[in-house]
C-alpha cells in the first residue's frame, strides 16, 4: 500500500496545497488548501477521490482560503491544532488588510474540532502536534 501525494500550487502566494491518499482507497485528505477552490476540486475529481477531511499545518491566510468552499462542496470537517486558533481568528482582519478584494465575512470558517489525534484513510492516524 503506497501513499500518494499530489501537490496543487494555489493562489497569488503560490502556496502548496496537497491531496493525499492510499493507492488502494478512494478516500483522501486535503492539506493546506490555500486558494483556487475549483483547481483543487478538479484535481480531486480527476482522480475519482472522495475527501474525508481538511487538515491544516497552520492557519496563515495563504493556507486556508479554500477551506470554506471545500467543506461546503464535500460536506467534510476541518482540523487544526488549537495553538493556531488566534491566527485563525484573525483571518477576517488579515483578508481586509492584505487582500482587500476578498470579502472576509463570506470566508469565515472554524474547525470542526480541535483534536490531538484524528483517524482517517482507514487505519491511519494523524497526531496534531
Amino acid at each position: 500500500m503506497s501513499l500518494n501525494v499530489k501537490r496543487v500550487v494555489t493562489g497569488p502566494f503560490q502556496e502548496n496545497s496537497f491531496i493525499a491518499w492510499l493507492d488502494d482507497l478512494s478516500s483522501c485528505l486535503i492539506i493546506d488548501p490555500g486558494d483556487d477552490l475549483q483547481k483543487i476540486i478538479d484535481c480531486i475529481r480527476k482522480r475519482n477521490l472522495e475527501p474525508i477531511a481538511v487538515v491544516n499545518t497552520h492557519a496563515h491566510l495563504d493556507h486556508i482560503g479554500a477551506i470554506a468552499g471545500l467543506k461546503k462542496e464535500f460536506g467534510i470537517s476541518f482540523y487544526l491544532h488549537p495553538n493556531e486558533k488566534p491566527v485563525l481568528d484573525g483571518y477576517a482582519r488579515d483578508c481586509n488588510s492584505i487582500l482587500s478584494s476578498i470579502s472576509a465575512a463570506e470566508w469565515m470558517l472554524y474547525p470542526h474540532s480541535y483534536e490531538d489525534k484524528i483517524q482517517c484513510l482507514s487505519h491511519l492516524f494523524f497526531n496534531i502536534i
